[in-house]
């Protein structure tokens, strides 16, 4: 096996002090991957195998130590399984996915390359024993199941017919502890690799997938979720069930949160295990190991085989096969009835292999149905409008031509009763019936009998557009004639194909049968399409072709018209006003006048769905919850009824378990289009507000999960007109809660416009002194802050203050928490004695109205604990700060984010108290429980991340502090600016570290650099200029800019008296630093006095062992070594 390493994490847990040991995925000897370690291997093959089970691990797994008890006794998928499912094979896949050996070779591999190795290991494995039709199961850990998904989606955009048959015979997907939505794994892993130096090329390029911002994660989900919702077309059924972790990992907490692990309107199931533990299974007795068997088998039972598995029509054979030369085409088009226009060499060449699909379904229907010897040969395609349908239609025309050269070809429009009727007289006259010029004659009646009768030999009919069923299956009142439906001709010989956007009309004109599902084509399809339908050269640039189809929804018939328009107009181009269909092509556009049809039929006969659909598109118009529609209707049978209808006509689809909904971005703007020509616009907007202000969170909730589902429809009713003081006032509501959200997680400027918005619709409909506008201004006040604006936030919170009081009294809790507010403003600014006066009573309030224990009395605590740090009172914060943890931990548990806010200051604490192992601890704590629950990138775990670098700093690891100042300073100023608090105290402490480490000239650089801004930001006097101003003086003295120095030491030393006072550490440590400017100057007389009275303050504030002190006493033994030296001999 080569080289193995053992490699564990020792990390904080559950108490403070508490050490354990963590492995990140597999547990024991971790070893090199050698290639016999990686591919497909079968572990169970029974001679009657009829499915096949495939298992992929995750992050540093291996194909089979990862499915392993813990005592590596059972290897349960090859052990146990086959016990529960003996008729199905079972393999499992091994890839390098190793981040901790750095002795093996460097895989080059990333998810593509690993989901196409799998993709390829099992089409190669099944080809050569001919099993490729066999329905094909995944089951995978962690990183695996986003291989799986890419797997899935090269399958299904894949050319070759060998690799595409995997998608279309796979039936089940089970995912174990997989990140749908964020990495908690990733997020973890990064940071305790990066911190031992052992993340590789292959493991980065993963790790950086598996981030919650990662563009590739985006486009895997994204992918996977339409393919998904698409699966029908290919008349695949495709399970998924997801799994999560139920307990934490100690000291880490959940790898990958229940909410991360799983798929929206798919069934998930917990296991009671850690994110490596749940997949390892000692016993069938396992609850775990029952849950994912049980999925096995129930799927195995209820989904069977996949009919025409087999069956392809690979896109080269529409071109090489169905060619016909003009002539013959003539010839077969006079022989036949067929839509006036259609060209057989255009419309073959542009037929997607998706539609290539939904014919291959059409044909194995058929020949199924002969097989059967019943009467009638009827099949329906069900689609939005401009899908395609009438393309497959004419296609299978083509195709039952090449197969029955004298057949009867016959095309009927069905939308309106005219055609039909002028369709069947034409039918009759090309048949040349007996009957068809008699006055009286039943011409429609003569061509149902004559097709079918047997004698009229083999013949296609398709009905176009039958969307209206009342047309079909009612008798026309004045006529008392038959309906129409009665017209359509029976006979075993004869073949009929109905294209509809109502899949209900399909199912009763079929007798019941289920229509064939078309859905848009794939991306690769769709932009086939595109570039064969532009006659410019050259190729459009793919990104514009993406544009192009993002727009028009890969719709085929909004390509060709879109296509049109570009060639006559000879642009080439996304901007929205070449592509407004209100605009340029509008007037021929048939997508819209066929849409157009469809709502005016159902405003007609389903006034209710009709309702539900215009409110609809002023939402957001992907993964809208069934729960936010239900104030649309009176009743939930109302609602269940009104999507069934949208769904039926194509207009909205639903995900599996029908819990959310979307809509074709074409038919959200034609929805929203036709409501502004009706004048109905306003009133829906309003309606979509109220839907989304009644179920999205108020500020300050205990469910951000939620908040961050319905955001996208709190944005997308933004649009709604303030028209009246009741729609702004909502309009306001719903912005303060969005503020609060996004000022929650880190989001400031987009929470500042929300706020600012709310704030001045709120003033401008209910008053200056309306309690709802000074709440508004209070949060404005708290996101200012966070920006680093704190005169403004200052200003805002202390008239806050004074309108609360007046309102409402002093010791009123909304008062207080004003103050509270102004609290936090005055430490920012450096007013510690401010801060500690309002700290104290807003403490005194909350104790008495709310008691010792709740949630805000714990907050001031903990405020209170930070400010006496800062004024030098180390041993009393620590107090305050270890009793306000323990109750955050018994109350809201150890990841709650107000449990770390206040873990922080504690490790702050420890660390001015010199304490540094224990606050290191704490602070990877805390690090790692942020990376998990807010992003590795939020300005708290950003915090936390400058807080270990000056830990590392304190400890000599200068090398580590420096990297992780420089990677802070890149993110805040790209998010934050260069100004702002967070990125001065980063480039700071980078300068101070550079100095540390000998790189004087970058380090003046740094340094000037940033007293320069917290100068000109702060101010002169503020703590945070003079901690700057105060490591500019020591490094200019060690650079020999003595002068220099001297006079930096000297502002600060008298800067800190006047705003701190003698006893403070701050100014023992200006002490401390002017001793040393004037030692170096020569003057020890002078260096020994201040080097007294820095030891005499620390002695006092930090005690006798705190490394400052004894600092300071070993400076002070030098000064009195050289003052000793310096004397004449006879002296000493």
């Amino acid at each position: 096996m080569g080289n193995s390493q053992s490699v564990e994490l020792r990390i904080k847990a559950g108490r403070l002090g508490d050490t354990r040991l963590v492995s990140l995925e597999t547990t024991g000897t971790l070893t090199s991957s050698v290639d016999h370690d990686l591919g497909l291997k079968e572990l169970y093959g029974p001679p009657n195998a009829q499915a096949d089970v495939v298992f992929v691990h995750g992050l540093t797994g291996h194909r089979e130590l990862t499915w392993k008890s813990r005592d590596g006794q059972a290897f349960w998928p090859r052990d146990l399984l086959p016990l529960q499912i003996p008729k199905a094979r079972i393999f499992t896949f091994g890839y390098d996915a190793n981040v901790v050996s750095w002795r093996s070779v460097v895989s080059q591999n990333r998810i593509g390359n690993h989901a196409k190795n799998l993709l390829h290991a099992i089409s190669r494995h099944r080809h050569n024993d001919g099993t490729s039709a066999r329905p094909l199961y995944f089951a995978s850990h962690s990183l695996g199941g986003l291989v799986c998904e890419d797997a899935l989606l090269s399958s299904r955009n894949s050319a070759e017919a060998h690799l595409q048959s995997i998608f279309k015979v796979t039936r089940g997907l089970i995912f174990l502890g997989t990140p749908h939505s964020g990495a908690a794994l990733a997020k973890y892993g990064e940071a305790f690799l990066k911190s031992l130096g052992l993340l590789k090329k292959t493991t980065k390029e993963i790790i950086r997938v598996l981030t919650m911002e990662s563009e590739v994660l985006a486009r895997i989900q994204a992918d996977f979720h339409t393919m998904i919702r698409g699966s029908a077309q290919t008349g695949t059924t495709m399970a998924i069930t997801c799994f999560y972790e139920e307990l934490p990992v100690l000291g880490i907490g959940m790898i990958v949160p229940m909410h991360s692990a799983i798929l929206a309107a798919h069934p998930h199931i917990g296991i009671h295990a850690n994110h490596m533990d749940m997949v390892r299974f000692s016993s069938c007795d396992d609850p775990g190991f029952l849950s994912i068997a049980g999925e096995l088998q129930r799927w195995m039972q209820e989904l069977g085989p996949i009919p025409g598995s087999l069956i392809c029509f690979p896109s080269i054979y529409l071109i090489t096969s169905l060619q016909e030369t003009d002539e013959s085409s003539a010839r077969w088009q006079h022989q036949t009835l067929i839509p006036s226009g259609c060209s057989l060499s255009k419309n073959v060449s542009k037929l997607s292999y998706g539609m290539v699909n939904d014919i291959a379904c059409a044909d194995i229907f058929f020949s199924a149905r002969r097989q059967k010897t019943q009467n009638t040969n009827c099949i329906a395609l069900a689609g939005i409008g401009g899908v395609g349908k009438s393309e497959i239609a004419i296609e299978h025309c083509y195709r039952f031509h090449e197969r029955h050269p004298n057949a009867k070809v016959s095309w009927v429009p069905a939308d309106t009763v005219p055609k039909f009727e002028q369709a069947y007289i034409a039918i009759a006259k090309k048949m040349h019936l007996p009957e068809v010029n008699h006055a009286k004659a039943d011409v429609m009646q003569l061509v149902a009998d004559h097709l079918t009768d047997p004698e009229a030999g083999t013949w296609l009919l398709i009905l176009d557009s039958a969307d209206d069923l009342e047309m079909l299956t009612e008798s026309p009142i004045p006529t008392k004639s038959p309906p129409l439906a009665s017209y359509i001709p029976h006979s075993a010989s004869g073949q009929v194909i109905i294209t509809t956007r109502d899949a209900h009309v399909g199912l009763v004109l079929t007798g019941g049968r289920d229509p064939i599902a078309v859905y848009p084509p794939t991306p690769a399809d769709a932009a086939l399409l595109l570039r064969s339908s532009l006659v410019e050269e050259p190729d459009p640039d793919p990104d514009t072709v993406l544009q192009i189809l993002n727009i028009l929804d890969c719709l085929p018939l909004a390509i060709t018209q879109a296509c049109a328009y570009i060639n006559r107009n000879k642009i080439m181009t996304t901007h929205d006003d070449q592509y407004d269909l209100r605009r340029g092509f509008d007037s021929i556009n048939s997508v819209i006048r066929t849409w157009k049809l469809s709502f005016d039929h159902i405003q007609k006969k389903y006034s209710i769905a009709a309702e539900v659909l215009s409110t609809m598109a002023f939402l957001n118009r992907q993964d809208i919850p069934r729960d936010l529609l239900r104030g649309v209707t009176e009743s939930q049978q109302q609602l269940t009824s009104a999507l069934g209808v949208l769904q039926a006509f194509s207009l909205i689809k639903s995900e599996r378990g029908s819990d959310t909904y979307s809509m074709h971005r074409l038919v959200q703007f034609v929805t929203c289009v036709w409501q502004e020509m009706q004048g109905s616009k306003s009133q829906h907007q309003e309606q979509a507000l109220d839907l989304v202000l009644a179920k999205f969170p108020a500020a300050e909730n205990e469910d951000p999960t939620m908040c961050q589902f319905l955001l996208p429809h709190a944005y997308a009713v933004q649009t709604c007109a303030a028209s009246t003081n009741s729609i702004r006032v909502k309009l306001s509501d719903l912005q303060y809660n969005m503020s609060w959200f996004e000022d929650w997680r880190g989001h400031y400027e987009a929470g500042k416009i929300l706020c600012s918005t709310a704030f001045h619709a709120r003033k401008a409909a209910l008053g200056e002194s309306h309690l709802d506008t000074i709440h508004a201004s209070d949060l404005l006040g708290t996101v200012l802050k966070h920006q680093g604006n704190y005169t403004e936030a200052a200003s805002i919170h202390k008239e806050s203050l004074k309108h609360k009081s007046a309102m409402l009294g002093p010791s009123n809790l909304d008062t207080v928490q004003s103050l509270s507010d102004l609290t936090d403003i005055f430490i920012v600014q450096g007013d510690f004695e401010a801060a500690e006066n309002s700290a104290r009573k807003v403490l005194t309030a909350r104790t008495e109205i709310l008691g010792t224990e709740h949630l805000k009395t714990l907050s001031i605590i903990t405020t209170l604990a930070y400010i006496f740090k800062l004024r030098g009172n180390l041993d009393e914060a620590c107090q305050l700060a270890r009793g306000a943890v323990e109750k955050y931990r018994r109350i809201l548990g150890c990841e709650h984010e107000k449990t770390l806010l206040c873990t922080s200051t504690l490790y702050q604490i420890l660390r001015e108290m010199g304490q540094y192992q224990e606050a290191i601890d704490i602070c990877l704590e805390v690090i790692a429980i942020r990376r998990i629950l807010l992003g590795p990138e939020h300005p708290h775990t950003l915090s936390a991340t400058n807080n270990l670098a000056m830990l590392r700093r304190n400890t000599g690891e200068f090398e580590v502090a420096e990297q992780l100042y420089r990677a802070n300073i890149a993110i805040f100023e790209k998010s934050l600016g260069e100004a702002h608090p967070e990125t001065m105290a980063n480039s700071s402490n980078l300068a101070v570290v550079l100095r540390d480490q000998g790189k004087f000239e970058e380090a003046e650089q740094w340094s000037r650099q940033t007293l320069e801004r917290r100068e000109r930001v702060l101010g002169k006097v503020h703590p945070r200029t003079l901690i700057t101003l105060n490591e500019h003086a020591i490094l200019l003295d060690m650079v020999g800019k003595h002068n220099e120095a001297f006079e930096a030491a000297t502002c600060g030393l008298q800067a800190r008296l006047k705003t701190l006072g003698e006893e403070h550490p701050d100014y023992a440590t200006s002490l401390y630093t002017l001793a040393s400017v004037v030692r170096h100057q020569g003057d020890l007389k002078s260096a020994r006095d201040l080097l007294e009275r820095a030891l005499g303050i620390r002695t006092r504030l930090l005690k006798e062992n705190h490394p400052d002190t004894l600092a300071c006493v070993v400076e002070l033994e030098t000064v009195l070594q050289e003052q000793k030296n310096a004397l004449p001999d006879s002296m000493n």
